[in-house]
């Protein structure tokens, strides 16, 4: 593993919890090509800004935005490819296509 690498990990919010993380772990290590493993497997900015959400906002629109940037940082990871972001997120491909289209994301 490399040196730093627990900081970089631990520089995150993970807003997807252990679940998230653990993803990640299985992504990095699928996708290392080097018999060390490093940050830039990892698809993540640690210095990413946690999602904004209005006071005013009623649950389901935080719900929204909180799916809707966790979903885009899933498939950014993955270069938008939908088949690998829906094993990552655990869901079934269709309902991932079904989020994209209802929570706008392109």
């Amino acid at each position: 593993m490399q040196k730093g690498l627990y900081t970089f990990l631990e520089g995150y919010s993970w807003p997807g919890n252990i679940r998230q993380l653990e993803n990640a772990l299985e992504r990095a290590i699928v996708l290392e090509e080097g018999e060390e493993l490093t940050s830039d497997a990892f698809a993540i900015d640690s210095n990413q800004s946690p999602i904004e959400i209005n006071v005013g906002a009623t649950l389901k629109e935080a719900s929204d935005a909180f799916r809707q940037s966790f979903i885009s940082n899933t498939l950014k990871s993955t270069n938008g490819n939908r088949t690998q972001a829906a094993k990552i997120l655990d869901v079934q491909r269709s309902y991932l296509s079904r989020l994209i289209k209802e929570l706008g994301i392109s």
